[in-house]
């Protein structure tokens, strides 16, 4: 295989290397959503002048350890991929299940919180907030 080759594979048929247009392109779309997200937010604050505010809804508490799990859940996750380049399995492994472990509490935590909420009826049909 020729050098010329190797390069138009890493590049892409543009010169543009192909890892990286995807990822700007995943950003992209991610821009994107959010800013959906956001529009509909804008649009149905401004159609409620009676907000309801957070106070009540919330547990920071709750709120507080969902953050420091998703926090170590990442690290975790960015140390499991560290481990496949330098071909440590067994960290790997034990890095992985810490991740998906942490990703159950956190689906625990927030099973806890929704059923808070609609334990007082605090539902989408009934609540906007």
């Amino acid at each position: 295989m020729s050098s010329h080759a190797a390069t138009v594979e890493e590049t892409g048929f543009l010169g543009v290397n192909t890892s990286k247009l995807g990822m700007w392109l995943f950003l992209a779309s991610e821009v994107m959503m959010f800013t959906g997200l956001i529009s509909a937010y804008i649009v149905l604050r401004a159609g409620h002048p009676a907000w309801p505010g957070a106070a009540g809804h919330l547990s920071v508490g709750l709120g507080t350890i969902n953050t420091l799990v998703l926090i170590a859940s990442s690290a975790t996750m960015a140390l499991a991929v560290g481990c496949t380049e330098e071909k440590r399995l067994k960290l790997l492994r034990w890095m992985v299940a810490a991740t998906v472990v942490l990703g159950l509490v956190f689906l625990g935590i927030k099973g806890i919180e929704y059923s808070s909420k609609f334990s007082h009826h605090i539902l989408p049909s009934t609540n906007i907030f």
